[in-house]
């Protein structure tokens, strides 16, 4: 990422709302929670305890778009964000 490093700001245009929610989850993720948190939203796909979090920890910080976008999905991240290969070596 050298083209960004020292960068004072960086933007980024989607058409698609669910990408730019997206993209505000894993910036105010990354920003606001411990490490384990953001795993296992992003690395597993799953959070146990999203509804929580999103309450407090990120939602807050949303704008009014991003925070319709997640509040109305906040189930989804208790199981399988979305069903997706086994990463364990070996496939399963």
């Amino acid at each position: 990422m050298q083209v960004v490093h020292g960068a004072k700001k960086v933007v980024s245009v989607d058409c698609n709302p669910a990408q730019s929610a997206l993209l505000e989850l894993k910036q105010l993720a990354i920003e606001r929670l411990e490490y384990e948190d953001v795993w296992q939203l992003f690395g597993e796909g799953r959070h146990p305890d999203f509804r929580r979090l999103f309450l407090t920890q990120l939602g807050p910080f949303m704008t009014e778009k991003s925070y319709r976008f997640w509040q109305q999905r906040c189930a989804r991240w208790r199981r399988d964000l979305c069903p997706r290969a086994s990463t364990r070596a070996g496939g399963g």
